[in-house]
């Protein structure tokens, strides 16, 4: 019969191999939490990918509609001139077909625009109030003729895109005109 006083002797014993943690069972459990985290991390990774991406494609396409609205002002600026210009020698088109050519292009371009969710936004004639978080000021035009404070002049409209849950915008670039009192009390 053994006695509580007296304790086995330990050196009888050999010393076992251990198991490395990395060799033991995981826990089902755990085991799916592991692989749920690895999942999550991997498609976080994939959203900002494609974030960005849509993000660069969204400035190039904004970018051809800056390029379009401003082939429009163009076109528009000149089209009495193109009208009105004397017919050059019989090889060549005239030039009142020449503007209608480019107008139907810019048509074109701005059909495709459009097919890929850019709408193209000229603030004129809108009110501060309507337009300050989305534009960017030049500078202001003071004149008596001015009632109120509204975008008189835009070179560079305002793009927009929606997707999904996600609007990209591109800030429009605009001179405003204000009445002449808004300058004496500014």
């Amino acid at each position: 019969m053994s006695s509580v006083n007296s304790f086995p002797d330990w050196s009888a014993f050999q010393r076992r191999e251990t198991l490395n943690r990395a060799d033991e069972m995981i826990p089902p459990t755990a085991a799916i939490e592991q692989v749920l985290h690895i999942l999550h991390s991997e498609r976080m990774a994939f959203r900002q990918q494609q974030e960005a991406s849509l993000s660069a494609t969204f400035d190039l396409l904004a970018e051809q509609a800056v390029l379009l609205y401003q082939l429009d002002m163009l076109l528009a600026r000149y089209k009495e001139r193109f009208e009105n210009a004397p017919s050059p020698p019989e090889e060549r088109p005239p030039f009142k077909h020449i503007h209608k050519s480019l107008s139907i292009l810019k048509e074109q371009m701005r059909d495709v625009l459009t097919r890929a969710g850019i709408e193209i936004i000229v603030p004129l004639g809108k009110t501060y109030a309507d337009v300050k978080n989305i534009v960017e000021i030049e500078h202001w035009r003071h004149h008596p003729d001015y009632t109120e404070e509204l975008v008189i002049e835009v070179q560079e409209p305002i793009i927009r895109m929606q997707t999904g849950d996600t609007v990209l915008i591109r800030q429009g670039r605009v001179i405003m005109g204000a009445p002449e009192t808004a300058k004496e009390d500014a």
